[in-house]
């Protein structure tokens, strides 16, 4: 419910984008296949923070009904986010430029920052609080899902597990204040994710077959 209503709530954010359309410039994109595969890849890897997210599903998809029918919503769901992305890559791309772009902390808000209305000045301020809509679904399943994790392991009630969860998650935030630490807590966790969200599910797959076939071997002798 809270996925949902805050998609709802907030989808209306991505129109304003068409403000700095007026001030890009196409030419920014140019040259076009510049850049080799490594550089490619290097790019991709560096967009892992912004990506991660979509690994929830493996701990949701076990509570779903209809496991056929998931996978196509699933899909749909994030070809939208990937849309959603080489959007607003575009626009930043275009509308800054190079120089501005390795020195701008929050490009996306710097972009809102030129909508102007007659009756509201700094319309950025109501993109923040409304981001809160988007930040609030991913808290509520990142819980839910860590909850569910430790609950393997120890018991523990729900209760009593989000208050020591949002404690310690308070005291980290809080011990981060520089720029730098939060720079450097980006790429720390955006490392360790790309092993836990790309690389370990490939090898539990690799592990699986294996154990697949030689169980299926054994059933064919016994």
């Amino acid at each position: 419910g809270v996925s949902f209503f805050s998609f709802i709530l907030a989808i209306w954010l991505i129109f304003f984008l068409a403000y700095p359309i007026e001030f890009a410039s196409v030419r920014s994109l140019l040259p076009l296949l510049e850049n080799k595969i490594p550089a490619i890849l290097k790019g991709a890897y560096a967009m892992t923070f912004t990506v991660i997210g979509f690994e929830i599903i493996y701990i949701i998809y076990p509570f779903v009904k209809d496991k056929e029918k998931v996978n196509k919503y699933v899909h749909l769901g994030l070809l939208m986010t990937t849309i959603l992305y080489l959007l607003v890559m575009l626009v930043s791309i275009t509308y800054f430029s190079e120089e501005q772009l390795t020195k701008t902390i929050w490009a996306t808000l710097s972009i809102l920052s030129i909508v102007r209305f007659p009756f509201i000045e700094r319309f950025e301020f109501i993109a923040i609080c409304f981001w809160m809509l988007i930040i609030l679904p991913n808290l509520c399943l990142f819980v839910w899902s860590a909850y569910r994790g430790i609950q393997r392991l120890v018991k523990i009630s729900a209760t009593k597990f989000v208050w020591i969860f949002s404690l310690l998650i308070f005291l980290l935030t809080i011990s981060i204040q520089t720029r730098n630490q939060i720079n450097t807590f980006n790429d720390k966790m955006a490392m360790v994710a790309f092993y836990i969200v790309f690389v370990y599910p490939i090898l539990l797959y690799i592990v699986a077959m294996i154990k697949k076939k030689f169980t299926s071997n054994k059933e064919q002798i016994e």
